[in-house]
């Protein structure tokens, strides 16, 4: 166990500490005031249990800058994570194993502390590798550790934000191809479809505000300094236009619309949230 290396990003809520950064106008559309959008979001939260809630690396990484906006003074301040993680092929070696441990652990994502404060993880969906690769690392962990997998993993909860299609008995659905997230208990995956530009957009081409903290940049001191490349900038400026407008009353009342909308309306810390919000 060493000392963690953990990715920067800034904090979008500190508008003082952005300094100059933000001296540009923004000339981008609006597009996260969209019904489909708000919608998601809505879904996300009622789908998350009342767990804390990860957003994993920076497909999603809107959603949380946005309800991290929406939800700044409630209870939920503090249950809203960005875990920046991408992980596309299965083989690390030890060193870089470690250091996305030290990272893990010190936002409480080690096995240890997920069975004993369950988690919900979201992503952008496409074939699923991400989740699998995260759950199969955690599994592993639990092998090494000599802790109880099963204790762990009934703790586990992810959505699946995919790309919306026309449904038929035969759709593919991206968790039964996953052998690691086919062993979750069942119920555990929950998959919320958006509209395939939007999806393509968050996924594809939108300018993100960090870079991708993947397994050749784990335990990298040079990830724990800001990237100060126009294109991360661009995603910086668009991430704080997005904090910002969801913090506005006009967009808490288009949330807590969607929100009554969901299933979330059975459940009284959903309801609870939902007062706190409006």
């Amino acid at each position: 166990m060493g000392e963690s290396v953990k990715p920067f990003r800034w904090n979008v809520a500190r508008r003082e500490q952005l300094g100059r950064l933000l001296a540009g106008a923004y000339d981008g559309d609006c597009w996260w005031r969209q019904d489909e959008f708000q919608q998601c979001c809505a879904k996300v939260l009622a789908y998350s249990g009342g767990r804390r809630l990860f957003f994993v690396g920076r497909s999603l990484e809107s959603m949380f800058d946005y309800l991290s906006g929406a939800l700044c003074d409630t209870s939920w301040v503090n249950r809203l994570n960005l875990f920046l993680f991408s992980m596309r092929f299965t083989h690390v070696d030890q060193p870089a194993l470690n250091a996305i441990r030290d990272y893990m652990r010190e936002l409480g994502l080690d096995p240890r502390s997920i069975a004993q404060s369950a988690v919900t993880f979201a992503d952008l969906v496409w074939s699923g590798e991400t989740f699998s690769n995260l759950i199969g690392l955690l599994r592993d962990w639990c092998a090494e550790d000599g802790m109880d997998w099963q204790g762990v993993r009934r703790s586990i909860r992810i959505i699946g934000v995919t790309s919306r299609t026309k449904t038929s008995p035969n759709t593919w659905r991206w968790q039964q191809h996953s052998e690691a997230v086919r062993a979750l208990p069942a119920g555990a995956v929950k998959n919320v479809s958006l509209e395939p530009r939007l999806w393509g957009y968050l996924g594809d081409t939108q300018a993100k505000a960090t870079p991708a903290y993947n397994p050749r940049r784990w335990g990298d001191v040079d990830v724990t300094h800001p990237d100060h490349k126009e294109k991360y900038l661009a995603g910086l400026q668009e991430a704080w236009n997005i904090f910002e407008d969801g913090r506005t009353p006009e967009s808490r009342r288009s949330l807590t619309r969607w929100m009554t909308q969901t299933t979330g309306m059975q459940y009284e810390w959903f309801r609870n949230l939902l007062g706190e919000i409006k």
